[in-house]
């Protein structure tokens, strides 16, 4: 275990609510939502414009319509009629459903169950490790990260701060318990003593 100097440079404590919690959670889900749409229209698109121009090779080779023309003939009913569009807005509003209505519910609820008071934390940030503590009356748990073996890429969004290691462990800090001042003072920190920081915004 590494040895620890008595005062931490920076010293944060404060109560994750349950609201707070789900929140976080909500915010996590927004980037894969906005990839998985990008990801379903792409698709449409390409299946569609594939199909339809695979149909059409021999009348544009034959010259009775230009490439132009074919290509103009496809966007109206793709736009406006191609049944894809209703099965993946039918997919995508489950995919929301559950990553922005139900997850968070369950969770909060665990939460609620677990911490009926909320779940106190503390921050000690050290030279060379971030401590993470949470006292409740089910379980005393401190969590030690080197800031060494945090990966080049830090997530943040408005409510917490997520840090994965090399190990493939994640830990979520949260933002909601700190002041404007100190979650500069944070993101500051990291990003001089994270060796590998890259920050994404989500």
């Amino acid at each position: 275990m590494m040895n620890e100097p008595e005062n931490p440079s920076l010293h944060i404590s404060g109560t994750i609510t349950e609201r707070d919690h789900k929140a976080a959670i909500r915010a996590l889900g927004l980037r894969p939502f906005v990839k998985y749409t990008i990801i379903y229209v792409a698709v449409i698109v390409l299946i569609t414009f594939g199909t339809s121009l695979h149909y059409s090779y021999s009348v544009i080779k034959d010259g009775y319509i230009t490439f132009g023309e074919c290509l103009r003939k496809i966007w109206v009913p793709l736009l406006f009629r191609s049944s894809a569009w209703y099965i993946a807005a039918g997919f995508l509003a489950l995919y929301a459903l559950i990553i922005f209505l139900i997850k968070p519910s369950l969770a909060g609820k665990r939460m609620r169950e677990l911490y009926p008071e909320g779940f106190p934390v503390t921050y000690n940030f050290y030279g060379e490790q971030l401590v993470m503590q949470a006292t409740t009356q089910m379980s005393d748990e401190t969590i030690r990260i080197r800031y060494a073996d945090v990966q080049r890429r830090i997530r943040e969004n408005k409510y917490i701060i997520v840090l994965s290691t090399n190990q493939r462990n994640r830990f979520s800090v949260y933002k909601t318990v700190m002041t404007p001042e100190e979650t500069i003072t944070v993101m500051e920190l990291l990003k001089a003593r994270c060796p590998q920081h890259k920050l994404r915004h989500r």
